[in-house]
């Protein structure tokens, strides 16, 4: 599941929750 909402990441920063745990992902 990618959350793509920028509020709780920030952009250009992509999470990618992981079960209970989110990754935060550079996207270029």
């Amino acid at each position: 599941y990618i959350d793509l909402i920028a509020e709780f990441c920030g952009a250009p920063i992509t999470c990618v929750s992981v079960g209970p745990e989110r990754k935060q992902i550079i996207k270029m």
